[in-house]
């Protein structure tokens, strides 16, 4: 498949040469890793030091230790916001940079089956819950979706059709920010050319999305706006296949750790005397 040269967008200058796709899934990577700490190792170790106790975990939350848990979950959550958008950014890149979309989507899928349990035990602390699944079979449908909207880009209707069809899948499966992870995707697709009306289209979205921590995911857009449309010269385009589902498995045995080495519940005790 030939390249389109008007897809996506590129810049010059030694003033944004750090910006690239790299650097980019870089800062997304970190920003996704502090929210899945947040929730994997803080949020589901103190459940299970309050063993599903509503007392106990208001009693804690109630505690000096609890707020200062509390904000450090937030905080840790509130950075986390600012991975999603630039993900579907550079998933929005790479549908255009694609030699093989079809294999594209068929490595996300893969990487979504094999991530599934690892998302399950971490964050629901089972290795099998079918009720929410995680988020690479939304990109999977996203990119499916534009591939709809390219196939009938002369026609709006059947665009439309594609993108509720992507919406009624994620919600139907319960994949992570189901809708919000079509949506932004048409976005980034639909202003491609248009830098201040793509930031603003995704960046009232992501605000919308985000709202329970603060509208942080609107951060983002700042090295959205910075990327000189360039790759990079690391190494890494299979990184986040291995790096997403390995992380889960890592923040689960640190949990189990913690859990196990009476961590969490010697945390609880103090803070409820």
């Amino acid at each position: 498949m030939r390249r389109r040269r008007n897809y996506g967008r590129r810049h010059s200058g030694r003033r944004t040469s750090i910006w690239t796709g790299n650097f980019l899934k870089m800062i997304a990577v970190i920003a996704m890793m502090a929210d899945h700490i947040a929730v994997a190792v803080l949020e589901q170790g103190m459940l299970e030091a309050c063993a599903g106790d509503a007392v106990i975990f208001q009693q804690f939350m109630a505690s000096e230790e609890g707020r200062t848990f509390y904000m450090i979950d937030r905080g840790l959550r509130a950075f986390g916001r600012v991975s999603f958008p630039i993900i579907c950014f550079l998933l929005t890149q790479g549908f255009f940079y694609s030699r093989n979309r079809k294999n594209y989507v068929v490595r996300l899928v893969l990487a979504a089956l094999i991530s599934e349990p690892f998302f399950d035990i971490a964050i629901f602390g089972s290795w099998f819950y079918i009720q929410y699944q995680n988020v690479l079979f939304t990109y999977a449908a996203a990119l499916l979706v534009l591939m709809g909207m390219e196939q009938y880009r002369r026609q709006p209707m059947v665009q439309i059709l594609c993108i509720l069809a992507g919406c009624g899948v994620t919600w139907l499966i319960q994949s992570d920010f189901w809708v919000i992870g079509i949506l932004l995707p048409v976005i980034f697709y639909w202003f491609r050319n248009e830098p201040l009306f793509m930031a603003i289209g995704g960046g009232i979205l992501s605000a919308v999305d985000s709202a329970y921590f603060y509208g942080s995911a609107v951060l983002a857009y700042i090295p959205i706006l910075l990327y000189n449309g360039k790759r990079g010269n690391w190494h890494i385009k299979y990184f986040f296949y291995v790096f997403y589902p390995l992380q889960f498995l890592l923040l689960y045995l640190v949990r189990l750790w913690l859990t196990h080495g009476q961590w969490f519940a010697g945390f609880l005790e103090k803070s409820i005397r």
